[in-house]
């Protein structure tokens, strides 16, 4: 240990005092006075072989006092405040440095909880919000010194007997969580906003309810999505629909056209017989321009079907 000596000690005793470990410094740890004439120091390791002087020393503020009758008792006494000092030290430097691992485990857990993508808030027992991350202010519209300073936490459900309701169901839960509970909360604009909450408590040392930890996924992207797919879907089957129904209206104009073509082709020959009475000449020109008609009235359909394909 780092020291500096304040008066002249016999020799003995000054080899004592660096047989217990201690060596002159110019930036001491610890002073050392071997008490002369002069007032004990305070503060420093007071050394005196005159027991008359004890109660003077005492009183002095020393912070040890070594009454040094022999030379082996100041080795021994030194020694032994050395390690304790050594000890102390040690103890101070665990201490400090733990504080600061909690210090700084402390602020890495505000960091990631205020960098966290999701939005994520707490409560206490009493329902008061007192965790209020940077992505739950983005999503609700408040911000973070105000909701954890005005708000309760059934304010954010768009229904405020939901907060109950979701302590319930915490704990009825296994395992004393719950993952992708269906819920709506109700932004500071008055939007009802679809959810998915995660959730747990967190139980101080006695195993009572200390606080209420809740993680949500907003929905609406899902649901616009899911909304789009099934439209997507609607169309793609009425496009089928409309496929089959062309399909099938081809099929039948086909059907027709060979049947006309075949009855006008055969009035034709019979109108080109030169033993027909005019009665039934008149007949089958007529029936002609009735067939004629009708495959005028086919041939629009199938005009119409290849417009419909073409668009």
């Amino acid at each position: 240990m780092r020291m500096t000596l304040r008066g002249s000690p016999p020799d003995d005793i000054l080899a004592a005092i660096e047989a217990a470990g201690f060596q002159a410094s110019t930036s001491p740890e610890v002073v050392l006075h071997w008490l002369g004439d002069e007032a004990p120091e305070p503060g420093a390791v007071v050394l005196f072989s005159s027991i008359d002087r004890l109660e003077e020393v005492l009183a002095s503020g020393a912070i040890e006092v070594v009454l040094a009758l022999t030379p082996r008792a100041v080795l021994l006494h030194l020694t032994r405040w050395r390690r304790q000092q050594s000890s102390h030290q040690r103890t101070r430097s665990e201490r400090r440095s733990m504080e600061q691992k909690v210090r700084s485990l402390k602020q890495l857990k505000a960091e990631l909880l205020q960098t966290s993508p999701l939005p994520i808030l707490a409560s206490n027992r009493v329902g008061k919000i007192v965790i209020f991350n940077q992505a739950a202010a983005a999503l609700l519209g408040y911000s973070s010194d105000y909701a954890c300073s005005q708000m309760h936490v059934s304010d954010i459900y768009a229904n405020p007997t939901d907060a109950r309701r979701v302590l319930v169901e915490i704990r009825c839960a296994s395992r004393g969580h719950i993952h992708g509970f269906a819920i709506r909360i109700r932004a500071r604009s008055g939007e009802q906003i679809p959810i998915f909450l995660s959730a747990t408590e967190v139980l101080s040392d006695q195993g009572e309810s200390a606080y209420t930890i809740g993680i949500l996924s907003d929905r609406r992207p899902e649901l616009a999505l899911r909304s789009r797919l099934d439209a997507a879907s609607k169309q793609v089957i009425l496009s089928e629909q409309r496929a089959s129904g062309v399909t099938t209206t081809r099929i039948a104009i086909h059907e027709l056209n060979q049947p006309l073509t075949a009855l006008m082709g055969s009035i034709e020959l019979m109108d080109m017989r030169s033993d027909l009475a005019d009665e039934v000449r008149t007949r089958l020109n007529s029936m002609y321009d009735q067939l004629d008609r009708m495959a005028e009235i086919v041939r629009g359909l199938g005009g119409e079907i290849s417009s419909q394909e073409s668009s």
